[in-house]
């Protein structure tokens, strides 16, 4: 699913965490800092979309992820 490929990208790209859990079917994406203090920037299920189709819940995490990005960014620009 392209959806999903691209948030592990944009993950990636910009120091995220993505952990995926086959056996639960769950992606958690997650930020650690200096002090490595854990951040959950979103959280979805592959098997059980509670919330809507599949294709609805990407969106959300990667709207989500966005706004972490663009928030973290904008602070990190203010230091």
């Amino acid at each position: 699913m392209k959806q999903l490929t691209d948030l592990f990208h944009k993950c990636f790209y910009n120091g995220l965490t993505f952990d995926c859990n086959g056996s639960k079917g769950t992606i958690c994406i997650y930020s650690i800092n200096d002090y490595g203090d854990v951040k959950i920037i979103t959280y979805g299920s592959l098997k059980k979309w509670s919330l809507g189709k599949p294709e609805d819940e990407l969106n959300r995490m990667h709207q989500e992820v966005d706004t972490f990005i663009e928030s973290h960014y904008v602070k990190e620009s203010a230091i």
